[in-house]
Formats: C-alpha cells, structure tokens, sequence
C-alpha cells in the first residue's frame, strides 16, 4: 500500500514530505491484518512503533452516552492485548474496515 500512495499519490507524497520525524501520537489503534482480525492499542511511550509506521486520525464525538469501550488507566492494559471489535463504535469500525482490507 506505501508503494502505491508514495508512487501515484501526489496527496500521501506531500503529507509524508510534512511528516515530523519521530512523531506519533500517544495512542494508536494496531488494526492488525482481516486474517489477523486483532485490534489492539499501542501506547506509544511504552512501545514506540518503528519509523516506518504509518498513521491516520479519526475525530469523533462519543455523545451523551456513550455505549462503546472508552480508554481509561484501569483498562489500557487489557486493550493493549486485544480489543474485540464489538466494543468499538460504528464510526471506528467504519474507519478501520478499509485500512484493514488495504493491508490484507
């Protein structure tokens, strides 16, 4: 997928040109691989991912009450090993269901 957005995407050349180095944010979503079917949390202060990494960001509005997993100090480590797509709000599944068919 790099190859293609690096070699035909005049858009992805631009924004990876803008990129700073050594900047990720704090918490990223693995989405993993459709065979894989695991998503899981990366705190990137305990496990910085590799150069090479790349990463998109969603905005979101959780709402008044919201029914899917939120991230808390309690639960960062249990996301950190997996994180059952069930617990994710349709605008995550949404947002990860075309990266995940992308790497596959």
């Amino acid at each position: 997928m790099e190859q293609t957005c690096q070699t035909h995407h005049s858009w992805c050349r631009a924004l990876d040109e803008q990129r700073q180095q050594n900047y990720f944010p704090s918490r990223i979503l693995d989405v993993g691989t459709i065979q894989s079917g695991e998503i899981r949390l990366i705190i990137t202060e305990i496990e910085p991912p590799d150069q090479d990494h790349r990463c998109t960001a969603l905005s979101h509005c959780l709402g008044n009450n919201p029914s899917s997993i939120q991230l808390t100090t309690e639960n960062a480590t249990l996301l950190n090993s997996d994180i059952p797509p069930a617990c994710l709000s349709q605008s995550f599944l949404d947002a990860v269901e075309p990266v995940v068919h992308k790497i596959a």
